[in-house]
Parts: C-alpha cells; sequence; structure tokens
C-alpha cells in the first residue's frame, strides 16, 4: 500500500499484520517502523505487530490478538 510492502494484509478490515524478527529492534529501524505505522494509519490501515519467535512458540496468541480485533471492526462497522 503506498510505498509498504506489508506481511499480511485484510482489505476487508483494513488489516496490516506485520511479524518483526531481530531486524526491528534496531534503534533505526524502531523509527522506521513507526512512521510507517502512523502512515498506514492515516490511510485507515490498522496494524498489528508481533515478535516472530511468538508466532512460533505460541501461534494461539497471535490468532486470538487477530479475532479481537476482527470482532471489534466487525461492530464498528455496523
Amino acid at each position: 500500500m503506498g510505498p509498504y510492502i506489508m506481511d499480511f494484509y485484510c482489505p476487508e478490515a483494513k488489516l496490516c499484520i506485520e511479524l518483526d524478527g531481530p531486524y526491528h529492534d534496531h534503534p533505526e529501524q524502531i523509527e522506521r517502523d513507526v512512521r510507517r505505522e502512523k502512515d498506514l494509519k492515516m490511510m485507515g490501515v490498522d496494524m498489528l505487530r508481533f515478535k516472530n519467535h511468538v508466532v512460533f512458540e505460541n501461534p494461539e496468541v497471535i490468532l486470538e490478538s487477530i479475532k479481537e480485533h476482527v470482532r471489534k471492526w466487525s461492530i464498528r462497522e455496523y
């Protein structure tokens, strides 16, 4: 979207899901990520960020977070 590539995107819910590895812990990358998230928010896109290790160690937490966000989104739409 715009100049950004997202890991996962659901256009219906305008939801971006990002999986972050250690690279995203560097101060310069943190600044870029914050700017990117603000830009996407201005485009109407919500973002959920998860650390890579959580995806592998506790995927049910990720799925529950996504489900909760989509539930809240669907309530706002009606």
